[in-house]
C-alpha cells in the first residue's frame, strides 16, 4: 500500500492546479451534428442531406417540435444551426446527461431525427429507408466537461480509488483504508486536499486524499449509485482482482442471451462484445456493442466472463 503522507503531499502540490482546471471549464452548450448517409455507398446522401437541412431551416423560427423532441431525449434545446446541420443543446442535471448518453449510444437520437426531418415520401420508399442512416456526432470531451461540472456543482458523487491507501497508525480511524479500484461516495470540499468519504464495500467513513480518486466517468453509474444506495453486494477482495475489477474494452459472453426487451442486446456464446463505458462490479447491466452485428444495447453483467475484459489503468495525473 502507498504511504498516505506521500499521497497527501502530492495532493497539496496539485490542489491549486485542480481548482484552476475546474474554474476554466465552463459548462457551455454542446453541439450535436448530423449527416445523412447511404449504407450501400458508405457516403453522404447529398439530396437527402439537403432535404434535411431545408426541413431544419423551416424549424428554426418555430422550434416547439424540436424542443419537445429533445425534451423527450432528456436534453434542452438552445438553438438550431440549419446551415451547419447542427443543434445546440445543454443539460441541467446528472439524470439528463446519463439518459441522453444512453439514448445516443443505443441509436435512439438518430432514429428520432430521422422521423423529425423526413416527410411521408421518404417513409413510403422502403428501399431508401433501409439504405439510409443518420449519423450523429458530439464532442465527447466537451460532454464529459459538462458532466464533471455538474458533479462539482452537486458536491456529492462517486469515485474509485486509483491506488491502495493505508491510514497512518497515529491517526487511526480518521482516514479510510482503501483497496485499488474500491468504490467510494465522496463529499467534495472546495480547496481541500482531502474529502470526506464512505466506502461502498465496508460502509466505513473517513478522509481520503483527492489525488487518489477518479470520478466514475459514466453518468449512469453516478445516477444509479445515488438512487440505489448500498454496497451493491460487493465484498472486499485484495486489490479487487478478477471479477471484482472495474473493466473496459472488450469482453466475451460465456452463454447465449436472447433479449427480453428491445433495448437489450442479442448475442451468442463466446461472442465478443465491446464495452461502451465501463463494467462496474455489482451493477446488473452495462451498454455493449456486438462485434458481429454492430448493434448496441444493454448487456447483463452476469453473462459475461469477468476475466475477459481489461481492468482500468488510470493514473493519478488524470484527475
Amino acid at each position: 500500500m502507498e504511504d498516505l503522507h506521500e499521497i497527501r503531499t502530492q495532493a497539496r502540490e496539485e490542489r491549486s492546479g485542480i481548482n484552476i482546471h475546474l474554474k476554466l471549464s465552463p459548462m457551455s452548450d454542446l453541439t450535436l451534428s448530423f449527416s445523412v448517409k447511404s449504407r450501400s455507398r458508405r457516403c453522404v446522401n447529398g439530396p437527402l442531406q439537403e432535404a434535411a437541412r431545408r426541413r431544419l431551416w423551416a424549424l428554426e423560427n418555430e422550434d416547439q417540435e424540436v424542443r419537445a423532441l429533445f425534451k423527450d431525449l432528456s436534453a434542452r434545446l438552445v438553438g438550431i444551426q440549419s446551415q451547419k446541420a447542427q443543434f445546440l443543446i445543454t443539460f441541467k442535471t446528472m439524470e439528463e446527461i446519463w439518459k441522453f448518453s444512453t439514448y445516443l449510444n443505443l441509436g435512439y437520437v438518430s432514429t428520432c431525427l430521422e422521423h423529425l426531418l423526413f416527410d411521408h415520401k421518404y417513409w413510403l420508399n422502403c428501399r431508401l429507408v433501409e439504405d439510409t442512416e443518420i449519423h450523429v456526432s458530439i464532442d465527447d470531451k466537451h460532454l464529459e466537461t459538462i458532466y464533471l461540472g455538474l458533479l462539482i456543482q452537486e458536491g456529492h458523487f462517486f469515485c474509485r480509488a486509483m491506488c491502495s491507501v493505508a491510514q497512518p497508525a497515529e491517526k487511526e480511524g480518521e482516514y479510510l483504508t482503501l483497496c485499488k479500484n474500491e468504490l467510494i461516495s465522496v463529499k467534495m470540499a472546495e480547496g481541500e486536499s482531502e474529502w470526506e468519504a464512505v466506502s461502498l464495500v465496508t460502509g466505513q467513513r473517513g478522509l481520503v486524499p483527492v489525488s487518489a480518486l477518479e470520478p466514475l466517468l459514466l453518468p449512469f453509474h453516478q445516477w444509479f449509485l445515488k438512487n440505489y444506495p448500498g454496497n451493491c453486494g460487493l465484498s472486499r477482495k485484495r486489490d479487487w482482482t478478477g471479477s471484482y475489477q472495474i473493466g473496459r474494452g472488450k469482453c466475451k459472453a460465456w452463454k447465449e442471451y436472447e433479449r427480453e426487451e428491445k433495448d437489450e442486446l442479442n448475442f451468442h456464446q463466446g461472442e465478443s462484445i465491446e464495452i461502451i463505458g465501463f463494467v462496474i462490479p455489482g451493477l446488473q447491466w452495462f451498454i455493449g456493442k456486438s462485434a458481429l452485428s454492430g448493434e448496441v444495447g444493454f448487456v447483463p453483467t452476469r453473462i459475461i466472463d469477468p476475466d475477459s475484459y481489461s481492468p482500468v489503468t488510470w493514473c493519478a495525473s488524470s484527475i
